[in-house]
């Protein structure tokens, strides 16, 4: 289930001091002392498409029991949503991302049908108030209303999205606004959620140069037929295209709401689209933000580090943006279509007052084989603090130049027999402060760890 989150108090802040839990709280001794910080990043769902996505099945009889057919081979939609259910049941997350594109058409009943599967799976456990503050939505590209993108204001076309949400309790969409999800004074990371898609669906008029070539053709071929008037009607012909965008003002806000945020928490912006070009080229009008590079400078201006999840792309890239004169950095994190899979976000934080010092995306995978597989763990520093700051990294480094790779037993024999350290230090070595050592020296990229997600007995230690 969830993280547990108390109610607001007066000033608005929520009492997450279950969110500051250990891995040992979650039975996982490796990590004993360091604090993590969970996301469940959800990308594209396009209801009602994942109902037509075939099951994993070459079905040549077409006799064949349908019924059975489904029993021995779902969708791989289905599969992925019983493994979120199962994940989100079994481990506390401190917030759920769903990325936008939640329906195709942009209409209600593909809201309303597409929610009504994904909440339940999202919202389990007895906090259940809780569990949907923390479930933070941006719209996509396909949630915004075409009717109203047509014949309505820009914002608008997100009402009938807000209106769903506001009636079943859920956190309303951004439109113009940054919307900052609220934490309390102990909490580690700062969310905020931006819309993407302001300038989606809007209208695109003739260009001068066509309208000029239609206008010439029409009077040579018709000009008994047509009034100037008439003619004049070529300036009102459009068509509706997808314009990525963020407001302007809602760029600088986040700035400001940066600036004003503590250093020890970490900045995690939720958007749909992607904030650098994707990989795949594109042959369309406006295929990428045009002004995402505006909001990739303003992050790296903030002198922090800054992660930025999204969707859009399908795909699942990983990508780190840094500023070689500041040293702020935009780790940059895409979720899958969620017929593909998922993406679980971990921060670790050594020491409370400095804030996390990295992270780590598992990614859950459909494999060709049709199977849903834990993926090999990406990590990422952010803002690494001193890994040295404590004797026994020092220690840690000196064992490991000298035989390269350890395990975790060997290592702590060694240190004991390190003479730079007091006599006293030898004797009685704090485990807890070496395992936030070598974490530290992990993110840092001084060494790796063999599997962080062990016991730290199973560890094994290596430059």
């Amino acid at each position: 289930m969830m993280a547990g989150h108390g109610q607001a108090d007066e000033s608005g802040l929520r009492d997450e001091s279950q969110s500051l839990r250990t891995d040992s709280d979650n039975g996982r001794g490796g990590l004993e002392g360091v604090i993590v910080t969970r996301i469940l990043q959800v990308g594209d769902l396009h209801y009602p498409e994942w109902r037509t996505l075939p099951n994993r099945t070459d079905l040549k009889d077409k006799g064949f029991s349908s019924t059975l057919a489904t029993s021995i081979s779902s969708a791989s939609i289905q599969v992925v949503l019983r493994r979120i259910a199962k994940r989100v049941y079994e481990r506390s997350y401190d917030y759920v991302c769903l990325v936008g594109d939640l329906t195709t058409n942009g209409d209600l009943p593909g809201y309303e049908a597409a929610l009504k599967q994904l909440t339940p799976l999202l919202l389990q456990g007895p906090n259940r108030a809780a569990s949907r503050d923390s479930c933070i939505i941006v719209p996509g590209n396909h949630d915004v209303n075409r009717p109203l993108a047509e014949s309505g204001t820009i914002d608008s076309k997100f009402n009938p999205l807000n209106e769903y949400l506001a009636q079943n309790g859920l956190n309303l969409v951004p439109v113009r606004s940054i919307k900052q999800h609220a934490a309390d004074q102990k909490s580690l990371v700062a969310l905020f959620s931006m819309n993407s898609c302001l300038g989606c669906q809007e209208k695109h008029y003739l260009s001068e140069p066509l309208r000029a070539l239609m206008l010439k053709s029409l009077k040579k071929s018709s000009r008994s037929y047509f009034t100037k008037s008439q003619l004049k009607q070529l300036d009102g012909f459009y068509e509706l295209i997808d314009t990525p965008s963020f407001d302007d003002n809602s760029i600088q806000e986040l700035l400001d709401l940066i600036s004003q945020t503590p250093r020890r928490m970490v900045p995690i912006i939720v958007a749909h689209h992607n904030l650098l070009p994707q990989a795949t080229p594109r042959i369309a009008i406006y295929t990428e933000l045009i002004n995402g590079g505006r909001l990739r400078r303003t992050l790296l201006n903030s002198n922090r580090a800054v992660l930025y999840l999204h969707g859009h792309i399908h795909t699942d890239p990983i990508e780190v943006v840094t500023d070689p004169n500041s040293g702020s950095q935009i780790v940059i994190i895409s979720a899958p279509r969620i017929d593909s899979g998922f993406n679980e976000i971990e921060l670790f934080t050594l020491n409370p007052n400095d804030g996390p010092c990295g992270g780590r995306v598992v990614p859950y995978r459909v494999s060709s084989g049709s199977a849903l597989a834990r993926g090999k763990p990406v990590y990422f520093p952010v803002g690494v603090p001193n890994p040295f700051a404590s004797s026994l990294s020092h220690a840690v480094m000196r064992a490991l130049a000298t035989h390269r790779q350890l395990y975790w037993p060997a290592l702590l024999s060694e240190i004991t027999k390190d003479s730079y350290l007091p006599r006293g230090a030898r004797r009685t070595i704090d485990e807890k402060e070496l395992i936030r050592g070598v974490v530290a020296l992990h993110f840092a990229g001084f060494i790796r760890i063999s599997d962080l997600e062990a016991a730290s007995t199973s560890w094994t230690v290596s430059l």
